[in-house]
């Protein structure tokens, strides 16, 4: 298999709470120990600003953030593009995204489309609140497009209230109590990418 090189994006703004920032720490740290031969790790952390906390390297040790950032904004578009711009040439490449996702500086949608067709792997793993509840969903199997009055099917088994936004935006919204059981979820959109999908569960 040839080399890749990976970039965990770690959002640090200040709508990103002590559980959630200690999550995706942590999530991190497991990452890198499960690092394969040939494999190179980098860490990016982004606010109002992005910046290299570690270049890309064989044993990457992560323990506290050396960076500090101006934490009033989250410009996730900065984190990108810092990313793209220092992967080696050969390999693989893959960008690892923690954030909430409430993004106010620029879009990210569009990057995000043209850092994959330019072979770069893109995984979002959204750092979610809700009062008290905190989750990281690890794992997300969804279609890259779907269009209006498309079935998308959901596996979760929970007896909470479920709600789920796609791209921040209420283009299509589901709340419900989830048994273990695929539910349907229709889109309302005519045709919408599936960049970033929020999972908020309540009593």
């Amino acid at each position: 298999t040839k080399d890749r090189t990976i970039f965990f994006l770690l959002d640090v703004s200040e709508s990103i709470n002590a559980q959630n920032r200690k999550t995706a720490e942590d999530y991190i740290k497991k990452s890198l120990k499960k690092m394969k031969e040939g494999d190179k790790a980098g860490i990016i952390v982004f606010a109002r600003q992005a910046f290299v906390e570690s270049l890309p390297q064989s044993r990457l040790e992560f323990s506290n953030l050396l960076t500090r950032v101006n934490a009033d904004y989250t410009n996730i578009v900065a984190a990108l593009e810092l990313a793209a711009a220092n992967f080696p040439q050969k390999g693989s490449k893959k960008i690892v995204l923690l954030s909430d996702g409430n993004q106010n500086r620029k879009e990210a949608r569009v990057l995000l489309d043209s850092l994959t067709k330019k072979g770069i792997e893109v995984d979002i793993l959204p750092l979610v609140s809700l009062g008290q509840e905190e989750s990281l969903l690890e794992a997300l199997i969804v279609p890259q497009r779907i269009k209006q009055g498309e079935v998308v099917l959901i596996d979760k088994e929970t007896h909470q209230r479920t709600e789920i936004i796609i791209d921040e935006v209420t283009c299509q919204r589901y709340e419900q109590e989830l048994r273990d059981f695929f539910q349907r979820v229709e889109s309302f959109c005519q045709h919408y990418e599936i960049n970033y999908l929020r999972v908020l569960s309540q009593p």
